[in-house]
Order: C-alpha cells, then structure tokens, then sequence
C-alpha cells in the first residue's frame, strides 16, 4: 500500500512538472508570435482575403467552380489571422 501511495505521489509530481514545462513553453511561443505581428500590418491581411474573394469571382466566372470554392475557403482563414494580429498588437502588448 505504502509503495502505491509513493508512486502516486512520483505521478502528480511529474505532472506538475510537465504542466510547468508547457506553460513555459506556450509563454515563449506567445512572445515570438507577437513579436511577428508587431511587424506585419493588419491591412496586409485584409488585402490578402479582398484579393481572395477576387480570385475566386474570377475563377468562378471562368467555370472553374472547384477551384472557387477552394480559394473562397481561404477568406475566413485571413480575416481571423488579420483579427489576432490586430489584437495581439493591442491586448498582446500590455
């Protein structure tokens, strides 16, 4: 019973310290994606889903309707990059 206990112990013990690690590790990864988006202008993202949507009209006019749709999709994805870089600029630099 004595020796179950102990390993118990030893688990949350490592747990602790894998959970630490994590942290630290999402701390450095946070700072080095700020950093980036300090440097990149939001407008850049909104000038890349407005250039998307104008591809994929064109594509869409020339029949190629797969394609559209493939390139449409990316409309959302560069809102939300250019939305968390404009908030890692403002939240993110506090």
């Amino acid at each position: 019973m004595e020796n179950a206990t102990q390993m118990w112990a030893d688990a949350e013990h490592l747990t602790e310290k894998v959970g630490d690690a994590a942290k630290e590790g999402g701390k450095q990864i946070r700072k080095i994606t700020e950093k980036a988006a300090g440097k990149t202008p939001t407008l850049l993202f909104v000038g890349a889903a407005v250039a998307a949507i104008g591809v994929s009209l064109l594509l869409q006019l020339l029949g190629k309707k797969h394609w559209s749709l493939f390139v449409a999709h990316w409309v959302p994805s560069l809102m939300m990059f250019g939305l968390y870089n404009k908030l890692s600029k403002t939240i993110g630099a506090a």
